[in-house]
């Protein structure tokens, strides 16, 4: 039998979040997506993760989640260290370099690139190594989990050399010598980085989504719908909003699983609002002394992300003729958009984690 006392509340359910990053393609999510909108309230998953790798009491080895949490931190903490890191980089690098044709040297203008952290792309190699020796038994996360440490210590050892060089002007002595022999590298180790950054999110996605719908049920059985229950609701549709506006293979945006998403998260945190200013006193209570500023900090970002995903949704809404295809929105046919846009919903949403992952509460 199951002993879900073997951890605090907090300890099961305070995990680290995923960020969204470039979110280049989401399908897999998106497929998970459409099975739930038929299931109602059930149709919200998270980006949740687990409670740490650490956990060792025995009564803890005989949960199968709390084991499946820990086995995957490890993951969790690779992508949100080092991933956005490594796009910003690339992002950097082809604001002056043409992607297609690569390095000239004839460049108008050199800018260089954004820094990556080579001691993070050392942890995360620890940390899926010990990761692997961990349960439950996973070879295709473990596989890619090893692929995704090994293309992330080569760019960011690349990207190190280049950042270096054109920090320090060596271009002028060389006449991009050195750049010209780094540029097909770099080009190949961002190609190989962002497929199995993909892979291991989907991957990661799979497992983390219906773990956090039985998460989210144990909170409302054990301490019932208060601050815990609503706040992981509301990071869990917000996930669910964020991926729901991502683009498909065929280069569309399904309008009605966004609309539908953006009123399940819309849902989500008017019940966190609602029940917070009948409530929030009870925050003074909590053993941590900062509870009540980090409600103030999460709904405000929580609202920041609502206005800027409506606003995306008036876009996608209101799209011309020519942009629509059925229910879906042709993203290269639609225009830009005053009120907001994919990236500005996606910035907010990062800004959202970041500040949940920061402030705690209850």
């Amino acid at each position: 039998m199951r002993n879900v006392q073997s951890r605090t509340l907090a300890q099961r359910f305070g995990w680290a979040l995923f960020l969204a990053g470039v979110l280049a393609s989401t399908s897999g999510c998106k497929k998970l997506l459409k099975r739930g909108l038929a299931g109602a309230s059930d149709a919200g998953t998270s980006t949740t993760t687990g409670t740490g790798v650490g956990a060792t009491a025995a009564n803890d080895a005989e949960d199968p989640d709390d084991q499946l949490e820990d086995k995957i931190q490890p993951y969790i903490v690779c992508q949100n260290s080092l991933t956005s890191d490594i796009y910003d980089s690339r992002g950097r690098y082809f604001q002056w370099v043409d992607p297609v044709k690569g390095l000239t040297g004839k460049e108008r203008y050199v800018y260089g690139l954004y820094k990556v952290d080579q001691k993070e792309a050392t942890d995360c190699s620890k940390g899926v190594a010990k990761a692997k020796a961990m349960p439950p038994k996973n070879p295709k996360l473990e596989e890619l989990g090893d692929e995704y440490a090994a293309a992330a210590a080569e760019i960011a050892g690349l990207v190190t050399q280049a950042e270096k060089y054109y920090d320090a002007k060596d271009y002028k002595d060389d006449a991009f010598a050195k750049g010209k022999e780094l540029d097909p590298k770099l080009r190949a180790g961002w190609k190989r980085f962002q497929k199995v950054d993909h892979d291991l999110h989907e991957e990661l996605a799979g497992i983390t989504k219906p773990l956090a719908r039985r998460r989210l049920a144990e909170i409302e059985k054990e301490d019932g719908k208060k601050f815990l229950y609503h706040r992981r609701n509301t990071i869990m549709m917000a996930r669910e909003l964020v991926e729901a506006g991502s683009v498909d293979e065929d280069l569309t945006i399904d309008f009605p699983l966004y609309d539908s998403a953006f009123k399940d998260y819309d849902t989500a945190l008017t019940d966190l609002t609602t029940y917070g200013a009948a409530h929030k006193a009870d925050l003074s209570k909590s053993k941590n002394v900062t509870a009540s500023t980090g409600y103030d900090m999460f709904t405000r970002e929580a609202e920041d992300f609502r206005k800027k995903s409506k606003e995306y949704l008036r876009c996608l809404r209101d799209a011309p003729a020519k942009a629509k295809v059925g229910t879906k929105v042709a993203i290269k046919k639609l225009p830009a958009c005053r009120d907001g846009s994919r990236t500005e919903v996606v910035r907010e949403y990062n800004q959202f984690i970041n500040t949940s992952n920061t402030w705690k509460f209850p």
